[in-house]
């Protein structure tokens, strides 16, 4: 199973520890991916979240 499956049946937006659940890394990892750019993300009060989109074109998956 690819991980563009996995994502198919979860929301659009996600919150950073269920989506690195997703991927199978850690929330920090994400976090820190976030930080340097690499991952576009967005805080909404306290949360931070990122989009499917966003997600799998980290993964490379998403072109």
């Amino acid at each position: 199973m690819s991980k563009t499956d996995l994502l198919t049946d979860q929301p659009d937006v996600l919150n950073v520890p269920d989506a690195a659940k997703l991927v199978g890394v850690s929330p920090k990892t994400l976090y820190r991916l976030i930080e340097r750019g690499q991952l576009q993300g967005a805080r909404i009060g306290r949360r931070v979240v990122v989009t499917k989109a966003a997600l799998l074109r980290l993964l490379g998956e998403g072109e």
